[in-house]
């Protein structure tokens, strides 16, 4: 009972959180330096993080590992504190503006939230595409790329390029999507004019 309270006085405390980003801080600091020193790094966007971070050596690693589990204690200690919060001004009659600094840590929680999940079950890949192309993607979803499209200016170059996507599970329609992307701005004199009568497309990576 003695641990659980100085546990829970420890994830209420102010002091832990500034300690915990001090030493989120750090570390995002120390790999700043190590991930150019270490060509492992090149592929870390290659695949998900916490397979790429699995099937490297934890002497590279560490800090990616230690800067997770100060991320699960903030997780932790925004929670108690934001329950913490809503229990003390339950009875304040402003509860609109009360609970607008929760909002914001729930907001947070969920953008780690996001973060975990991309990490732990998504997928990455590269092919080239046209028009009308289907793709069968990993977690058996089957994309079609319904129609590509793109922004030609005046002196012939793509500024940018969208494709229109629909997504299908069993042969049946489930979402539609649009992906966007800037290629370079049309003043760049690098670039040479570049027309193709059948456009094509570059899928990168689909989240599951």
């Amino acid at each position: 009972m003695k641990t659980f309270r100085s546990a829970f006085v420890f994830f209420l405390s102010l002091r832990t959180t500034i300690i915990l980003l001090l030493a989120l801080l750090f570390l995002l600091l120390y790999g700043s330096f190590a991930m150019p020193l270490n060509e492992e790094f090149q592929f870390l966007n290659a695949v998900p993080l916490l397979q790429w971070m699995t099937n490297n050596s934890f002497s590279i690693t560490w800090w990616l590992w230690a800067s997770l589990i100060i991320l699960s204690l903030l997780t932790v200690n925004t929670f108690f504190c934001s329950f913490e919060s809503l229990i003390k001004k339950r009875e304040s009659s402003h509860w609109p503006l009360i609970i607008s600094p929760q909002v914001i840590h729930a907001g947070f929680l969920f953008i780690l939230l996001a973060h975990l999940l991309s990490s732990y079950g998504s997928f990455k890949g590269t092919t080239f595409v046209s028009r009308g192309a289907s793709l069968q993607l990993p977690n058996g979803l089957t994309v079609l790329f319904d129609s590509i499209n793109t922004d030609i200016d005046t002196s012939g170059y793509i500024r940018e390029w969208s494709a229109e996507i629909k997504y299908f599970q069993q042969g049946r329609q489930i979402a539609t999507d649009v992906m966007l992307t800037v290629l370079f701005d049309s003043i760049n004199t690098a670039q040479q004019p570049f027309v193709q009568e059948r456009s094509g497309d570059i899928l990168k990576d689909r989240s599951a």
